[in-house]
């Protein structure tokens, strides 16, 4: 014996699903969209791709005394 649903029933499952298929996508390219920006940061941080700065020798001695 399968269990009879209402109408009504059915009509609220097949408005809700659309949203929350949609939520599950969108949930996914948040993820891979955070994903990409960490790695982003990790490169931008990383010390071989900052710019070496250029040190004068008078500031050099003013540091040593």
């Amino acid at each position: 014996m399968s269990p009879q649903f209402s109408p009504m029933s059915s009509l609220w499952v097949s408005l809700a699903t659309p949203p929350v298929l949609c939520g599950i996508l969108a949930q996914d390219i948040y993820l891979d969209v955070i994903q990409s920006v960490g790695k982003a940061s990790l490169e931008i941080f990383r010390g071989e791709q900052l710019p070496l700065l250029k040190v004068s020798l008078s500031t050099q001695a003013k540091r040593e005394d």
